[in-house]
């Protein structure tokens, strides 16, 4: 399981529920990978709950590109996540989430995509967090089906979208249209500049 934090001032609690959470989980047999999601901001925070854990636990101490993290998440099991970039992410890399709900934003989108929600900060407990996690597992099939179907409906939505756009440009730009006339010189100019971006 990966964990991505987020740094709360003032609030140490939180840190020992995800602590105590996962040291039953790697009882369990689970491996728990702490990634800083945003390094600088959250290494430390995932230190300090790597310390704070009993059991021994992972803890990626390198700064990740966009697609190292992206392919990263795609690799996990199941996600618990702080940030909404990442649960995203996590998502469409096809990857359970449970998520802890900091904002609307968070509880929106966990509820979008049928997945688990481990409640705001002021509900975390340990033994709750476990229990959910858990669920989370069990039910990991039915999230990923719907993902499938979810990603798919995103795109064509994507693609309707693109279309209507277009539509209108070329409402307003009807110079811009496709004719046969200017279609040999924008294949070719396109060939080059595919050449020159290969070398």
């Amino acid at each position: 399981m990966g964990v991505i934090l987020q740094n709360i001032e003032d609030n140490e609690q939180y840190k020992k529920t995800i602590a105590s959470a996962a040291d039953r989980l790697v009882q369990d047999g689970w491996d728990v990978l702490f990634i800083p999601f945003d390094f600088a901001a959250d290494i430390h925070v995932c230190q300090e709950v790597s310390w704070i854990m009993q059991q021994k636990n992972l803890l990626l101490k390198e700064k990740l590109s966009l697609v190292e993290c992206f392919s990263l998440l795609g690799e996990l099991d199941l996600l618990l996540g702080m940030k909404l970039p990442a649960l995203m992410m996590a998502s469409v890399m096809r990857t359970p989430c449970v998520g802890v709900a900091l904002d609307n934003k968070i509880s929106r989108f966990l509820e979008m995509t049928g997945q688990t929600s481990a409640g705001t900060l002021d509900d975390l407990q340990d033994g709750e967090l476990y229990h959910r996690i858990k669920e989370a597992w069990e039910e990991r099939k039915e999230t990923i089906t719907h993902l499938d179907q979810l990603l798919i409906q995103l795109r064509q939505q994507s693609w309707e979208s693109a279309g209507i756009a277009l539509s209108f440009f070329y409402s307003r730009q009807p110079s811009k249209r496709y004719n046969g006339r200017s279609a040999g010189r924008s294949e070719h100019q396109g060939k080059a500049g595919r050449a020159t971006h290969r070398g």
